[in-house]
């Protein structure tokens, strides 16, 4: 994370391992936000699609918007890191300027499912 505090998440850094991760937590402590980020990284090529652009992929502008009653995401950075089969690293960033998020990279391919609650 940049500046600024995405719905309470500050530098954090998880690492997604197969087979398993598990994400517990007091209420309003940022584990959806963390599940949001993680659906917005890639390129949907699931079963299911998506409610948004013909179920290609999330932006963050879909599930990271604020009302007139909260104050507007400024200097907010989401960085993640993957490894592709060939064991290739990529470090990716989108960055929520004053008027909408900015940078999205090519994403990798990943069937992707979220439900908010």
């Amino acid at each position: 994370m940049g500046d600024s505090s995405l719905r309470g998440l500050v530098g954090m850094t998880i690492d997604f391992r197969y087979p398993l991760v598990v994400i517990a937590g007091k209420n309003g402590t940022g584990k959806s936000t963390l599940l949001a980020c993680a659906a917005c990284v890639y390129h949907n090529t699931g079963p299911y699609e998506l409610w948004i652009l013909e179920g290609k992929y999330f932006r963050c502008t879909d599930l990271f918007f604020t009302t007139s009653q909260e104050a507007p995401l400024l200097k907010v950075q989401v960085r993640w890191t993957y490894r592709l089969e060939d064991r290739t690293v990529h470090i990716q960033t989108v960055t929520k300027s004053p008027s909408r998020w900015r940078g999205y990279p090519s994403r990798p391919n990943r069937a992707v499912e979220f439900v908010g609650l």
